[in-house]
């Protein structure tokens, strides 16, 4: 069986070669509607607040830039409920925003109306994540990653897109140079559906950078939509490695409890997961598995986020 990634590959090298130079105009308008979509988030967070942790979150956060501002209401709703649920926390290491993940159950795999699901992605199981953790807000950025590795791979240079062309054991070793790990295979799913039971967790457009929207390259981390936990870009803009190694059947053996993966691989395989800018639609659905050797870098599509337990700054 032959990896799905591979198609994309050859159809991003042929979009590369006809590609037409972009203009700065259009960057100016990708930022200001980037911009957009970010306040319109910041708007229905505060909707969605009670009143009275509304009246306790908004304190001292109406002069910050509005990234800031929604990270630091996350922060204030979850101290008015005495939790980590919903916090987000800043790696002093790398500077990434990380999002605590609250431990729980959910049905992994082929959601109930999806008729587009590949046989790797059966049978639908439920699943128990016994321990909360902290993931990744966005994919690794370049600016992250070369502060960390005084380096960057990428084809696409951009300090806010997300870092590209990386192997599985860049971005091993990346996440353990700051004090985390790669998220099990379950983990990301589990934090990509953010209590959903759908296809995706939103609509595709507004939520994924693909094939169709991207104009053939990735882009800028956190201009789409978040899911309901206030992560960005689980789906689309770059594909994003997992801890696990893959096996097509694993699924059959009802790890119902932290399922860490498969034990080895046949063929030395890790398992990638979200799509990216270069898949077609079916590619981007929370269940849609795929896998590449643990050293292949890939074309412009492979990046990832860290895991993990992240230590109070």
């Amino acid at each position: 069986m032959q990896p799905k990634i591979e198609h994309e590959q050859a159809r991003a090298a042929a979009t590369e070669r006809k590609k037409p130079e972009r203009t700065s105009s259009g960057r100016l308008r990708r930022l200001a509607f980037g911009s957009m979509i970010t306040a319109s988030i910041g708007l229905c967070y505060l909707a969605s607040l009670p009143r009275p942790a509304l009246r306790a979150a908004v304190a001292g956060t109406a002069a910050r830039p509005t990234s800031t501002a929604i990270a630091e209401l996350r922060n204030r709703l979850a101290a008015t409920q005495g939790s980590d649920i919903g916090k987000v926390r800043i790696n002093p290491i790398d500077e990434q925003r990380y999002v605590f993940i609250p431990p729980g159950r959910f049905s992994m795999g082929c959601s109930l109306n999806d008729s587009e699901c590949d046989a790797d992605e059966k049978p639908l199981h439920e699943v128990e994540i016994t321990v909360g953790f902290w993931i990744g807000q966005t994919e690794v950025t370049q600016a992250a990653y070369e502060s960390v590795t005084k380096r960057n791979p990428s084809s696409y240079r951009r300090p806010d897109q997300p870092v590209e062309t990386v192997s599985w054991d860049e971005a091993n070793s990346y996440c353990q140079s700051t004090g985390l790990r790669l998220p099990s295979e379950a983990e990301w799913e589990y934090a990509a559906r953010a209590g959903s039971n759908e296809i995706r967790y939103g609509i595709l457009d507004q939520i994924a950078w693909l094939e169709t929207n991207s104009r053939g390259r990735p882009q800028p981390v956190a201009t789409k939509l978040p899911n309901r936990w206030g992560l960005y870009d689980m789906l689309g803009n770059v594909w994003e490695w997992t801890a696990d190694w893959y096996a097509g059947g694993y699924y059959t053996s009802n790890v119902s409890r932290d399922p860490q993966g498969p034990p080895s691989s046949p063929g030395h395989r890790r398992v990638l997961r979200g799509g990216a800018w270069s898949s077609h639609a079916r590619g981007v659905r929370v269940s849609n598995r795929d896998w590449m050797g643990p050293r292949n870098r890939g074309n412009p599509s492979f990046g990832f986020r860290c895991a993990g337990d992240l230590r109070s700054n």
